[in-house]
């Protein structure tokens, strides 16, 4: 096998490879997309008034990045993110299962509700 066909079986190789991770990324991707929607829905009823509150404040963020004129991967990524902080928010009593709003003094939580 000469130098040139070895080389150019090493590239077919690595674009196999590489079409192969491709695949494995897109479906952790969707996989990530899933959960974190999974996760936000099931935190959303728990609070009849803020019911659908994650989806919302995803929706309204993609629609400025897409106004802003982003691509659709970075639109994406803010998705992911605003959906992932606004978990980050919720807090679980893991002995009651109930949700809350971070642990701050209670006279403050209303004002950072308000905020969000």
């Amino acid at each position: 096998m000469s130098e040139r066909d070895d080389l150019a079986r090493r590239v077919q190789d690595l674009e196999i490879e590489n079409r192969r991770l491709k695949t494995a990324l897109s479906d952790l991707e969707r996989s990530y997309d899933v959960t974190l929607h999974a996760l936000g829905d099931a935190l959303d009823p728990k609070e009849r008034s803020s019911g659908g509150h994650s989806r919302r404040v995803c929706a309204f963020s993609m629609g400025i990045a897409r106004a802003m004129g982003l691509s659709m991967d970075r639109v994406a990524i803010i998705a992911r993110g605003v959906i992932a902080d606004i978990l980050r928010c919720a807090d679980v009593d893991t002995t009651g299962g109930e949700r809350s709003l971070p642990r701050l003094p209670t006279e403050r939580r209303g004002q950072v509700s308000c905020l969000h």
